[in-house]
């Protein structure tokens, strides 16, 4: 049951209500701020237990069914890793140290497969080469490198041919000058 509480007096009675009235006069030593947060991790557990209840009430074949082979291993892989996250959270909360507990390891393992999972989901949002499409570029571009090459030379050749005639003319002139 998810608690809706805004006081202390009302934490006091829902966690009553919720525990099923055992340990009320418990609360009653626990300071005010203390029980606001008591309120919010009561109704974060809430929220999760709901949460995971609706997945779970749906059969895994009829809630994977239409799913991308891709999808269902990051929804496995997820649920996973939120099942281990929940029990890490309940053995803090009963005092225990997990990262000395194998659900530490369980939790490390699950995280290689999310990571090549999320590789795969980003590999296969990457961009698409069309690689006829870039042999295309390339091949116009080197035939107009080519081209652009070759009109050099030419400009080049003309250039040098007609300084040479500009030269032989000069000179042409110098010698009739010179006569």
């Amino acid at each position: 049951s998810f608690i809706t509480a805004t006081s202390p007096m009302e934490v006091d009675d829902d966690l009553e209500a919720d525990s099923g009235g055992v340990g009320g006069s418990q609360l009653d030593d626990i300071p005010d701020e203390i029980r606001a947060n008591l309120l919010r991790l009561v109704g974060s557990v809430d929220e999760v237990e709901s949460a995971f209840d609706a997945v779970m009430r749906q059969p895994y074949e009829e809630r994977t069914a239409d799913m991308t082979p891709l999808e269902k291993a990051k929804f496995d892989l997820t649920f996973l890793y939120g099942m281990n996250a929940l029990y890490w959270v309940y053995l803090r909360c009963q005092g225990q140290d997990p990262s000395k507990h194998s659900v530490r390891s369980e939790l490390d393992r699950v995280v290689g497969p999310m990571r090549r999972v999320q590789a795969e989901a980003d590999k296969a949002r990457q961009p698409r080469i069309d690689v006829d499409a870039a042999k295309r570029f390339v091949k116009a571009g080197m035939w107009r490198a080519a081209h652009d090459k070759a009109r050099q030379r030419r400009l080049e050749r003309e250039q040098a041919a007609a300084t040479a005639a500009d030269e032989k003319a000069i000179g042409d002139e110098n010698e009739e000058a010179n006569v």
